[in-house]
């Protein structure tokens, strides 16, 4: 029997294969760019590069990851980490697909939502390519700087990328920002280094279940044996042993397929909060005519015979005329370079002459860029930077019984240790978080990096991290009030109606709330919305995440709120407005909020049940699948 989140995988793909057709004209186009890109230099990886093109798409423009393409900048987009950083030539094609859309699209209507910030310096636009692997140009590996801010870390070969994907991932979650998605994509050659294997250990050990990594099965490397004759096994049993929740296809080169895979990854539940892989068989160097590991970082000789086969298929299918076709390359750095750029321009002129294409691209990326939040009410950083503090490194100032006295036997690490206790102590109570936080599966306490967890004076330290729980806080309360909660507690309300039928009308005039089902009221509550300048904002909303409890803070240091465990949040506008239970006050029928909408606890708890999307009790935090979103929202004022 069909589970929910099967029925709703299903009905986002059925939602995406009409566009298909697209995403193989963009797979075509980058394709092409790719193979001049590296024709004219000499230089690059085409084999891996143009195996993950239908991998890159899918996680571009199905949704799943929430990007901005104009703000890469944006705190609460997904980030992106080419692991296999050598196939950069991938990310440089497909920008420049994705970028010329956005400028033909602002070109043509002058409308900013399509306009990319200074353009000059933050768009790859097919231009850019003329200068790959040249001085001042476009880097032979993955570099997060500039033109491409869209990579989230500076990557090579040899997998060293995957510690730092794990790295963001732990310091989203750590933040309170878990929701964030890290995309990790890597090649099967790279997963063997000793890195890898910590990264898997970690990811699992750290619970981070908002780290999901795509995996280029393609059995090979730069040597010339198949990789299956040194590594035994498949992804699944390369990841599965290491607690990783594993999806694939063997189709890793059909829309289809790998739409289906990358869906289910990241929307199949993940009570246990494990981190994801899913693996893709592809062929290396897929219509390169040169495959497998001679296609690893060697492109065709400069204009050689089967270059120019290579060109032929897309020539014919798009009608599209290459300078120099069939011939050897031109004898002067300047006529090769005019021919190169010629022919740049030629692939991008089949994106010019299709205006659905254009307006596809264009919007999609719109509405993506639309879906990062703005906001997460958990989310704990922010203020003053701790390791600008002086105090940190006034190493003469230091508690004196950090020091032991001239001629004690002591071992170094024992130093480590104390200043690990202290340096937490010490940000705990200046700025509310551990400053360190240290990472092992075993020998801690022989290492004494253990330290950074112990206490110091009164304060009792942070303690060893648990894959549940483990906020990073240390609370306390009387055991008595705890009870732990059950299916019944968040199994939804009236689930048999139509959800497009079902709206929550807030009256900030009245100070009520009412749930609709059609124009029946099935629900009736007071409740406090915003005050003052935080007035709960008016018009019509979707609720966009659900959380049994979250940790709420924001405002300033005179006026501010610090609240855990708020619970039954019903999230409905991207600042961070939400309808949840408030245990601190008693005065429903009046504002006094902070921009949010106050319930009793019990009228918090029914809502959340009653709206969309329905919320299990593990993981008891889920987010509406874009772009359909959950219940819609409605604030007013109404004096009846």
């Amino acid at each position: 029997m069909a589970t929910a989140a099967d029925k709703e995988i299903a009905a986002r793909y059925e939602e995406l294969a009409p566009h298909f057709p697209k995403w193989e004209k963009i797979k075509d186009l980058i394709d092409q760019l790719i193979d001049l890109m590296l024709n004219y230099r000499q230089s690059g990886h085409p084999g891996g590069s143009r195996s993950k093109v239908h991998a890159l798409v899918v996680t571009l423009l199905s949704g799943v990851m929430r990007w901005d393409i104009r703000h890469p900048e944006k705190r609460f987009g997904d980030r992106f980490i080419l692991v296999a950083g050598h196939t950069i030539p991938l990310v440089y094609a497909t920008l420049a697909v994705l970028n010329e859309a956005m400028r033909i699209k602002y070109q043509q209507t002058g409308d900013k939502r399509y306009l990319i910030p200074h353009p000059e310096e933050r768009a790859l636009y097919w231009e850019d390519l003329l200068k790959f692997r040249h001085n001042k140009g476009l880097s032979g590996h993955a570099e997060m700087e500039g033109k491409t801010l869209f990579l989230k870390f500076n990557t090579g070969p040899s997998g060293h990328g995957s510690p730092a994907a794990v790295g963001e991932a732990f310091a989203l979650k750590r933040a309170g920002a878990g929701e964030v998605k890290v995309f990790a994509f890597e090649g099967d050659a790279g997963l063997t280094p000793g890195g890898a294997h910590e990264a898997k250990n970690s990811a699992w050990g750290l619970a981070l279940d908002n780290l999901y990594y795509v995996v280029d099965w393609n059995d090979f490397g730069i040597d010339d044996h198949p990789l299956s004759t040194v590594v035994p096994g498949t992804p699944t049993e390369w990841f599965a042993p290491y607690g990783w929740r594993v999806f694939g296809t063997e189709q890793g080169n059909e829309w289809g397929p790998v739409t289906r895979a990358i869906l289910e990854m990241v929307y199949t539940p993940n009570p246990d909060r494990a981190p994801s892989v899913t693996w893709l068989k592809t062929r290396k160097g897929r219509g390169y005519l040169k495959y497998d590991n001679i296609s690893h970082g060697s492109p065709h000789k400069r204009n050689c015979e089967l270059f120019w086969e290579t060109k032929r298929p897309f020539a014919e299918k798009y009608g599209v005329t290459f300078q120099g076709f069939g011939e050897c390359a031109p004898t002067t750095p300047e006529e090769w370079r005019a021919e190169y750029e010629a022919n740049l321009k030629a692939v991008i002129d089949v994106l010019h002459r299709d205006q659905e294409l254009i307006d596809y691209i264009a919007d999609t990326l719109v509405a993506l860029g639309e879906s990062v939040p703005k906001a997460i009410p958990a989310f704990k950083l922010g203020g003053k930077n701790p390791f600008k503090d002086e105090r940190l490194y006034d190493f003469r100032n230091y508690p004196p019984e950090m020091y032991v006295a001239p001629g004690t036997r002591e071992a170094n690490r024992a130093a480590l240790s104390k200043w690990g206790s202290w340096v937490n102590a010490f940000g705990h109570e200046h700025y509310g978080r551990p400053l360190f936080i240290a990472c092992s599966a075993d020998l801690a306490d022989s290492t004494q990096i253990s330290g950074f967890a112990k206490p110091w004076g009164d304060f009792p330290g942070y303690g060893w991290y648990e894959r549940y729980g483990s906020p990073g806080d240390i609370f306390w309360a009387e055991g008595a009030a705890f009870r732990p909660l059950t299916e019944e507690d968040v199994a939804p309300i009236h689930p048999e109606v139509d959800p497009n039928e079902k709206k929550v009308v807030v009256n900030v005039t009245q100070q009520t709330l009412s749930c609709l089902e059609g124009n029946r009221e099935v629900y009736f509550c007071r409740v406090s919305t915003g005050v003052g300048a935080a007035s709960t904002p008016l018009g019509e909303h979707i609720t966009w995440r659900k959380a049994i409890s979250i940790h709420m803070a924001g405002g300033t240091v005179d006026a501010g709120y610090d609240t855990p465990g708020v619970s039954w949040t019903t999230l409905f506008v991207g600042e961070g407005v939400a309808i949840h239970a408030a245990f601190w006050h008693n005065e429903f029928g009046m504002k006094r909020s902070h921009g949010c909408v106050n319930c009793r606890p019990e009228d918090a708890q029914w809502i959340f049940r009653w709206t969309t999307p329905a919320v299990p009790l593990e993981p008891g935090d889920v987010l509406a699948q874009w772009p359909n979103g959950g219940t819609h929202v409605i604030v007013q004022e109404r004096l009846w």
